[in-house]
């Protein structure tokens, strides 16, 4: 039995820039399947929290966000912090410059301040941004599944299976490739 068409465009990929095309979609009335392999969103942007009864949490891939090259960029990174899951980060970041290593074996490095450049950070954690930005009626998430994506000619849409068991995710009319190791089969 072929599975159900139940929603119109699929994301692979839940980084800020799945995350965001989602979002935008999903505000346009359409509804959107966004398909992430890891345990939640993010992307690079993630968040792992450990299984055990301590529950640490802690950010992994990109440190920060650095100061915006475009006006569209500029423009998102302004909302974000608006509406609170972004905020400036104050931390102070240096280049390793120079090591030498003395006679008896220490080492010394020289450190040169990186500059003044307004850096941001996910609020309360890296992968609030995603999170935040998925958060849409429009929207379901599903993680822990690597999509590979097929084009049927014959239907008209991308049919989804999963990478490792090829069990079918669904069919697409629209397909938007957000995450780098997502595989695609055609077209």
């Amino acid at each position: 039995m072929p599975p159900r068409i139940s929603h119109q465009i699929a994301v692979l990929g839940s980084g800020i820039g799945g995350s965001t095309a989602a979002r935008k979609l999903a505000e346009s009335g359409m509804k959107v399947t966004v398909f992430e392999c890891g345990f939640g969103v993010g992307g690079r942007t993630s968040t792992r929290i450990t299984r055990d009864e301590h529950r640490f949490a802690f950010d992994h891939g990109a440190q920060y966000i650095s100061q915006a090259k475009s006006q569209p960029f500029a423009l998102a990174l302004a909302e974000w912090e608006s509406v609170g899951f972004l905020k400036e980060w104050k931390g102070r970041v240096a280049n390793a410059t120079s090591l030498s290593v003395t006679n008896d074996g220490a080492s010394n490095i020289i450190y040169k301040d990186a500059g003044s450049k307004i850096r941001y950070v996910g609020y309360p954690a890296m992968n609030s941004i995603c999170t935040n930005l998925l958060d849409h009626e429009n929207i379901e998430i599903v993680t822990q599944t690597r999509a590979c994506a097929t084009y049927n000619d014959i239907i008209g849409r991308w049919l989804l299976t999963s990478h490792g068991d090829r069990r079918e995710l669904g069919q697409f009319e629209w397909l938007v490739a957000g995450d780098r190791l997502s595989a695609t089969n055609n077209r």
